[in-house]
């Protein structure tokens, strides 16, 4: 039994560390423009978490030897796997109302994975679990911007992220800022804007679910390839801002050109 429990913990422990995974499967099977705005509500809501850890300081626990941060009040994983969970509920319309009468479930089961693991106390996961809710209904307010009126929702998603991008600035330490890659995530929101508003994610998926698999897998490929990027040691903020700008491009509508052409091509070639 106990065995099986470890077993448990681990994957949620490494679903956690998979928001970006989870966002690019929303985006190319379930709906575009719900994994993008989960995607920018995410980067709305993490500064502020970085902010608080910064001003409550809670310490970490010396039992919690595996944390990753000097502070652990509120868990900033919890918030970065939840807006993807929120997105897919949202996006699944009628089957998401599972997900949401899971979602005590899942915040429970993080408590434990992350206790176990000596991560996280569950009051840290507790608190992210708060803040993810007030990011749940500003995933709501956003799609229903974007809805009215796509440009002008867009123009206001920019303009809040760098309001709450802005906070840290308050917090006055550096090693927060390039700890957060405020550059590479600015340019990435502002890029993603710049698609939303031109109507990038307005298009439809593709009929077939086996049809959408291709430009998933190939996003999913992409992403890993250009996270091997942080193996090098580059961090300066040129090829920061360089990568941000090119990482919605590459992710959210490289694939579906490849896709679309080497399709064509057979086509033409069967024809």
């Amino acid at each position: 039994m106990q065995n099986i429990l470890e077993q448990y913990y681990n994957i949620i422990r490494l679903f956690t560390n998979c928001p970006n995974e989870l966002l690019i499967f929303i985006y190319y099977i379930v709906d575009r423009r719900i994994a993008v705005l989960s995607m920018l509500i995410r980067c709305l809501v993490i500064p502020p978490v970085g902010m608080l850890k910064s001003w409550w300081m809670v310490t970490i626990d010396p039992l919690l030897k595996n944390s990753r941060s000097d502070f652990s009040f509120p868990s900033t994983h919890t918030v970065s796997i939840s807006m993807p969970y929120f997105g897919l509920a949202i996006g699944l319309k009628r089957w998401g109302a599972v997900l949401y009468m899971l979602y005590p479930i899942f915040i429970i089961s993080i408590c434990g994975s992350y206790e176990f693991f000596h991560f996280h106390s569950h009051y840290d996961v507790l608190a992210g679990a708060g803040i993810s809710l007030i990011g749940y209904v500003l995933i709501q307010i956003s799609h229903q911007l974007v809805k009215k009126d796509r440009v002008l929702g867009y123009v206001v998603i920019v303009f809040t992220i760098l309001l709450s991008y802005s906070l840290l600035f308050l917090v006055g330490d550096c090693k927060i800022l390039q700890k957060y890659h405020i550059i590479m995530f600015i340019s990435i929101v502002f890029m993603t804007c710049t698609l939303g508003a031109a109507g990038t994610f307005d298009k439809d998926l593709p009929k077939g679910l086996i049809a959408r698999f291709p430009s998933l897998f190939i996003a999913l490929a992409l992403f890993k390839l250009l996270s091997f990027t942080q193996l090098l040691g580059i961090s300066s903020w040129s090829i920061e801002l360089l990568k941000g700008l090119l990482l919605p491009f590459v992710i959210f509508v490289l694939p579906d050109m490849l896709v679309s052409t080497v399709f064509g091509k057979l086509r033409s070639s069967s024809g």
